[in-house]
């Protein structure tokens, strides 16, 4: 189903970027709200890739609602083009 819906993202991005959008921003707080596996991780990965397969946007991943240095080695090999951190949850020095 994750790879289904990232086929219809795919579509929808598309359609945003012939209409003008230069951002594509994609919100995923369950990748620190709680605790995934390296499975999971890798999962997303390849959903965002799936999402933004072709789209010549910009694209940036942002989290929050948790502390993202528990995921920071796997958070930034994602398929955007940054990625934004909740530094309430997270401790920037971390």
């Amino acid at each position: 189903m994750l790879f289904d819906f990232a086929k219809v993202l795919n579509n929808e991005f598309r359609r945003l970027v012939k209409s003008g959008v230069e951002l594509i921003q994609l919100n995923d707080p369950s990748l620190v709200y709680k605790k995934v596996s390296q499975s999971d991780l890798e999962n997303a990965k390849e959903s965002v890739r799936e999402a933004l397969k072709g789209v010549s946007a910009k694209s940036c991943l942002h989290t929050y609602f948790g502390d993202a240095s528990k995921i920071s080695g796997s958070l930034f090999d994602f398929p955007v083009d940054s990625v934004g951190i909740d530094f309430y949850e997270t401790e920037f020095s971390v």
